[in-house]
């Protein structure tokens, strides 16, 4: 039994060296990577969070809300419209190619890698008085609705987080009340790692307000540098998300029982009314990635149609049962992106 522990942990000791995590900014190889997504949230923020941007791992910095001053704030085209877009890269990459259909379009882009419509809501509102848009786009991805039941994208996607936070909204006296982060930006996180007593209050509200909080995958231990336990966390960290997942969404649609249709009907209602008191036109884009057939549509199909808000839904250009419509990340081919972009117009020109 001794001499087997002892080869266990010279194995574990030898992988970990061997395949060590190359310095930030260098891409990892494949068992590099795949022996660092099992480590803990708080040891990946270690690795991920330099003192400056410059030397911080590139997702250490998407999805923060901050200045938009390199995004335009009027239609830079004489007979051209502003659209603002708040969503996540599956709702730009087709808005690029509704730019190569229509180059008089000039686009601001607000949102986050995997961003759930929580996120992209909140961006809404905290960008809506920086320009003068024509059109107002929210994109709405199947995928990343559960996200609504969380605040941060490290605890959604602990394997390979992006650091951004975000409100979580609940209906109270059937009104959105927003519980805001302690942390709501890239310094700020920094200052709370540096801090005991802020790192432990944001931990707590973590653990209160984010149904993907779970603490074997959020601390660190000395146990993080070995990589078997880094393996076992890895697989426990995506069984979790699974279960959490399964909560909110089946074979069949989104569970009614869950908090995320009323909150989700509720977002989109709100947006399309604050949209219109500015004298915009609001538009919703419903994305089905793999797996969730017509379920988006299903979920919020009525609202839209039932408030007049323009939207579209791909379950019918691009269905979720095709493969052939998605590249292996998931994202929609550029064939398809162009031809939700073309409806898109036809949606933005019925609208107007």
């Amino acid at each position: 039994m001794l001499w087997t522990i002892l080869f266990l942990v010279v194995i574990d000791v030898a992988v970990g060296y061997l395949f060590a995590p190359p310095p930030v900014g260098v891409r990892p190889g494949p068992l590099q990577r795949r022996f660092a997504e099992g480590r803990s949230v708080e040891g990946k923020l270690d690795r991920m969070v330099g003192e400056t941007d410059e030397s911080s791992a590139p997702m250490a910095t998407a999805g923060w809300y901050g200045s938009r001053s390199d995004q335009p704030t009027h239609a830079e085209h004489p007979d051209g419209l502003l659209v603002a877009v708040y969503g996540m890269s599956t709702s730009f990459r087709m808005c690029y190619a509704l730019q190569e259909l229509e180059p008089s379009l000039t686009l601001r882009l607000v949102g986050g890698p995997n961003a759930p419509l929580s996120h992209s809501y909140n961006g809404y509102l905290k960008d809506r008085n920086h320009h003068e848009a024509d059109v107002v786009l929210l994109g709405v991805s199947a995928w990343a609705l559960a996200g609504i039941e969380s605040m941060t994208q490290m605890l959604i996607q602990f394997d390979a987080p992006a650091l951004y936070t975000y409100p979580v909204y609940r209906i109270v006296d059937g009104k959105l009340v927003a519980t805001t982060p302690l942390v709501q930006s890239l310094d700020e996180l920094r200052c709370a790692m540096g801090d005991t007593d802020l790192w432990e209050a944001f931990r707590l509200q973590l653990a209160e307000n984010d149904a993907y909080y779970d603490e074997l995958v959020f601390r660190d231990s000395p146990l993080d540098n070995s990589t078997l336990v880094r393996l076992l966390r890895r697989g426990w960290g995506q069984r979790q998300r699974r279960r959490q997942l399964a909560r909110v969404h089946n074979a069949d649609g989104y569970r009614s029982d869950s908090n995320v249709g009323p909150v989700a009907r509720e977002i989109i209602r709100s947006f399309a009314e604050t949209v219109r008191a500015d004298g915009r036109l609001p538009i919703v884009i419903l994305f089905h990635e793999k797996g969730f057939d017509d379920h988006l549509y299903a979920l919020l199909g009525p609202t839209l149609k039932e408030h007049g808000i323009p939207f579209l839904s791909t379950h019918d250009l691009a269905p979720a049962s095709d493969h052939d419509s998605f590249l292996p990340d998931g994202h929609f081919t550029a064939e398809v992106d162009k031809r939700i972009a073309r409806e898109v117009l036809a949606v933005i020109s019925n609208a107007r």
